[in-house]
């Protein structure tokens, strides 16, 4: 399976951003249960402002990431573009029998959240300058944080099915999942895990 994830930067950290956005990239795979091979960066960057060190930063948090991975980056591709962006092409090896994908929930099945919510909150209260730098360390720790192990835990468990939460948030995907599983849920607010500090940002 070959999937591929980049997008523009959500904090001002070239490291963090590169660590979170291979992270992001990784967790394609791991979320349809497979074992990742190798990878490949996607990089679009300003001509003007190469040799600003910016690019090392970003290239050396992706770097670091897939080393923390076990996954060999061998080579990519770069471009010229005003606004700078950063992603991987990731390569990953699945048995079919073992494949976990969005349409096979089923009646009885729980959802269970493998990271506290919150980031696309605190990344647009990075961007409006008004997020402590407490909060958006516990946000960069997350977002960089591997689901390899999350993985490997739901297909011990026996998961059904499996989807990576992203730019549409718990609801979007999760609509998504059930629309492909012809099945409904209930969502209890108090017991989904949320970023400390999320909330304040909210008020």
């Amino acid at each position: 399976m070959v999937t591929a994830d980049f997008f523009t930067p959500i904090v001002d950290d070239p490291v963090d951003f590169g660590r979170i956005a291979a992270a992001n990239a990784f967790s394609d795979v791991y979320a349809m249960g497979a074992k990742t091979l190798f990878a490949l960066n996607l990089l679009a960057f300003p001509r003007k402002m190469l040799g600003d060190g910016v690019v090392d930063g970003i290239i050396r948090g992706g770097s670091e990431k897939a080393a923390e991975a076990g996954v060999p980056v061998l080579g990519g591709h770069s471009i010229d573009d005003p606004e700078p962006k950063y992603g991987m092409v990731v390569v990953g090896e699945v048995d079919p029998a073992d494949m976990l994908a969005n349409d096979g929930a089923q009646p009885g099945d729980h959802l269970v959240l493998t990271k506290a919510l919150g980031t696309g909150i605190v990344a647009t209260a990075v961007k409006a300058g008004s997020c402590p730098a407490d909060i958006l360390t516990e946000a960069v720790a997350s977002m960089a944080t591997l689901n390899r192990d999350a993985a490997d835990a739901a297909l011990a468990a026996g998961a059904t099915a499996a989807t990576d939460v992203t730019g549409f948030g718990l609801t979007g995907h999760l609509l998504n999942m059930l629309r492909a599983s012809e099945v409904g849920a209930t969502i209890h607010a108090g017991a989904i895990p949320v970023l400390d500090g999320v909330l304040t940002l909210l008020e």
